[in-house]
């Protein structure tokens, strides 16, 4: 949790949290940066927050005047925070790795796109950007391809252009 939202838990400001934080934690505060708490370092810092009735106390424990802590004092305590605490912990799951990009299937989408948009047939459209990539890159990909006898974009990935030619297609349409 950030200070802020530990500082609107307890009814204090803010200024209260980073202090408290900073004698119980000095390596996790640092000056110009925002400080996040874990689950265990917020309820700490909470049970150190001085506020006058921040955690209700259990009428069926003694009251206690000399200095000595009462266990089943703190674990009430600790109890009622955790339990003020939970709406605002947030458990996220970690993102799933995002596949590298397929540049035909993307190349393939762009010139698609494009001549949807724009009412176009797609065969002429990809003339269009081969032309564009002739000129760009300075090489005549459907001689090279027709003469190696394989598909244009074919002959683009086993020759290292996919990715040059994806560019251009993001950059032209």
């Amino acid at each position: 949790m950030k200070s802020n939202e530990l500082a609107d838990i307890a009814g204090v400001d803010v200024s209260t949290i980073r202090r408290t934080a900073k004698k119980l934690f000095p390596d996790r505060t640092i000056r110009g940066k925002q400080s996040e708490f874990s689950e265990v370092e917020s309820v700490q810092i909470m049970a150190t927050v001085k506020k006058k009735n921040f955690v209700e106390r259990n009428s069926a424990l003694p009251e206690r005047k000399n200095a000595l802590v009462d266990t089943q004092l703190v674990s009430v305590i600790v109890a009622e925070t955790v339990k003020q605490l939970l709406p605002y912990i947030q458990y996220t799951a970690p993102l799933p790795a995002i596949p590298p990009i397929n540049y035909r299937s993307e190349l393939n989408a762009i010139i698609r796109a494009y001549a949807s948009k724009n009412s176009l047939l797609p065969g002429l459209t990809w003339e269009k950007f081969f032309q564009r990539a002739y000129y760009r890159l300075h090489i005549d990909i459907n001689k090279r391809a027709k003469n190696a006898g394989i598909d244009r974009l074919e002959w683009a990935e086993e020759n290292g252009y996919i990715e040059q030619l994806y560019q251009l297609a993001k950059e032209e349409f």
